[in-house]
């Protein structure tokens, strides 16, 4: 038996043809994955994360590009994929000799080699910082359509996306989708229908959100209504980067902000004020209470409709950032409750995780430049005074070692429903525990990270009753070849032993690839061949092979597929396949993307229209 959570799909006879309606053919914009953060993604998957959000956040960044001249000490951060070493040694260098304007020279910055230099030349440009004030008038528009049709299923999944953007000030997005299923009488049309527009000033308004958004406020105690990066990485990942109201464009149908927000700012300090009415799936009990919160989005049969949008989240907050020198400081304050009583069942392990009526959380959060050192904080309470605190720090005293350490103290009745701070449990709370990180190049490509991770639980959890404790742990090492070949090795527990593999091969067009996980109840092995033609058609084909004892075994592995998809497959029992993926870009303004495998067929295109 083989369960699949991958991709995206549609029926691959129609689709094949249209691959080649047009023949000349240029470079695109879209670029693949580095392994790098193939297997950051496979650990994100590992821990429970929400993979999709952060494939489409890479994939987003390696879009976009913005240049390495331009982007300030904060920016640089929030991109997760820079040391500390590394930003304070970019600004420096940029401070002393100016733009950087090519691979080469990135390469020669104190803190970069050749490899790390070209992993940021997928997410990077090197455009010179005053070539970007001529895209102030520009009004840039695009435009996916992703399916997905697994044969097993009656009808496909889809997902359509429309941003727009003019030059820095005006940007706006509409996501359509409706899932496999979610079709006839009674059905709504699509299913989820989401939206925003944003006007960023350049005076005391800097920005008008309106529609639906996220928010990352401090460390994510309070509020950080947004993927977190749960995954064992680079020790600089135990920090978050604080971003206030972002616009929401996933396809997800749970976890947003629904109405409009707005932040001033004047003299290093600003205040976001936002106010939000959101549509929660919930079970009920007739129209005045609920027992249970659906965040899946499905809405196939007449008891899921039943769930659909049976409730609603009134919520609204302040944020307020400032920043001197190398501080930065934020109070964060948010409130919120839904429009139904509690009617929850009460346990052991979620007595002290219910409330009715307005519920709300209050924080303080820091963030500290010191030389090569970063120290983060945040202290928070809830509407009982119930107490959450969290402190770390990060240090690099060069290129060759990083090292982080963060400690959590929650205690058993903090409760904050929109809180995503680093936690080993769903929620912040019933928890003391500290995390640490170290990271570790010498000479020769060579490359050594560790992590390690002690829990303990005073109170009863969700089965296991009375205090508890676990410990979780990680050990990689990667080798980088000129540029041609990468390998790496890792073993973790989390908690039962585990252990993973990778080569990667890339010479001209082609490329290699191959990813294997175990553990003590099974194997499976992922291997990948590319090749690029010279008109820009690239087709991968890939196979994969597993046995495990069932799902208590299974394992995750990476595989290519079309962009915007969730990337990383779920193996368990016993099984093979194989799958073929093609890309072709007829223009530099579109690219196609079609996968098709043994039990289902996934279809991509985007239409970007410059100004």
């Amino acid at each position: 038996m083989c369960r699949r959570i991958v991709g995206s799909g549609s029926p691959a006879a129609a689709l094949i043809a249209a691959f080649f309606i047009l023949f000349h053919t240029v470079d695109a914009a879209a670029q693949d994955l580095p392994p790098q953060i193939a297997e950051l993604i496979e650990r994100h998957a590992e821990e429970g994360g929400d993979t999709e959000e952060l494939t489409r956040w890479y994939e987003s960044l390696a879009r976009r590009r913005p240049s390495v001249n331009t982007l300030s000490r904060k920016a640089l951060g929030e991109t997760m994929l820079l040391t500390a070493f590394q930003i304070e040694s970019l600004l420096e260098y940029r401070s002393l000799y100016g733009d950087i304007l090519s691979e080469g020279e990135l390469a020669l910055v104190d803190g970069f080699n050749a490899a790390q230099a070209s992993l940021c030349a997928v997410f990077f440009s090197f455009a010179p910082s005053d070539s970007q004030s001529g895209r102030d008038g520009r009004t840039d528009h695009t435009a996916t359509l992703k399916t997905r049709w697994r044969y097993a299923e009656p009808t496909p999944s889809l997902t359509a996306k429309y941003s727009l953007r003019r030059g820095a000030s005006l940007a706006a997005g509409l996501t359509a989708d409706i899932d496999a299923g979610e079709y006839g009488p009674g059905h709504p049309v699509p299913d989820f229908l989401s939206g925003y527009v944003s006007f960023k000033g350049k005076r005391l308004l800097r920005e008008v959100i309106a529609g639906d958004y996220s928010i990352r406020a401090g460390q994510g105690l309070a509020c950080w209504k947004a993927f977190d990066l749960k995954a064992f990485g680079a020790p600089s990942s135990l920090a978050r980067q604080p971003r206030g109201v972002l616009p929401y464009t996933s396809s997800a149908e749970a976890g947003y902000f629904r109405g409009a927000a707005a932040t001033l700012a004047a003299g290093g300090i600003g205040i976001t004020l936002f106010a939000s009415a959101a549509p929660v799936d919930a079970r009920t009990l007739g129209d005045t209470a609920y027992t249970s919160i659906a965040t899946d989005g499905l809405h196939r049969t007449e008891a899921e409709l039943a769930k659909r949008h049976s409730m609603r989240e009134y919520a609204a907050g302040a944020l307020l950032t400032g920043e001197r020198g190398r501080f930065r400081y934020g109070l964060n304050a948010v409130a919120y409750r839904y429009d139904k009583r509690n009617g929850r069942s009460v346990k052991d392990y979620n007595r002290y995780q219910q409330y009715d009526g307005w519920w709300g959380n209050i924080s303080a959060d820091c963030y500290l430049f010191w030389r090569n050192a970063r120290i983060f904080g945040e202290a928070a309470i809830d509407a009982r005074a119930s107490p959450a605190l969290l402190a770390g720090a990060i240090w690099s005293p060069g290129y060759h070692f990083e090292a982080s350490l963060l400690c959590r103290l929650y205690s058993r009745s903090y409760i904050a429903t929109h809180a995503g701070a680093w936690s080993s449990l769903s929620s912040c709370s019933n928890q003391r525990g500290v995390t640490l990180s170290a990271r570790w190049i010498p000479a020769g490509g060579w490359e050594l990270n560790s992590n390690v991770q002690y829990s303990f639980y005073p109170w009863s959890r969700y089965g296991v009753d009375g205090p508890s404790q676990a410990w979780k742990y990680r050990l990689a090492v990667s080798k980088t070849i000129g540029k041609e070949l990468q390998l790496s090795a890792q073993v973790s527990g989390n908690p039962g032993p585990g252990w993973r593999a990778s080569a990667v091969w890339e010479r001209g067009r082609w490329s290699l690839k191959c990813r294997y996980a175990g553990n003590p109840g099974g194997h499976g092995c992922v291997a990948e061949c590319s090749i690029t033609s010279p008109d820009k058609v690239k087709m991968t084909i890939g196979g994969y092979i597993h046995s495990t004892g069932g799902w208590e075994s299974r394992i995750y592995l990476y595989q290519s597929g079309v962009p915007q998809s969730y990337a990383v497959a779920t193996l368990y029992g016993k099984g093979a396949g194989a799958y073929l993926l093609l890309k072709y870009a007829p223009v530099r303004w579109a690219e196609m993307w079609l996968r098709i495998s043994g039990n289902e067929a996934a279809y991509f295109t985007r239409i970007f229209i410059p100004g």
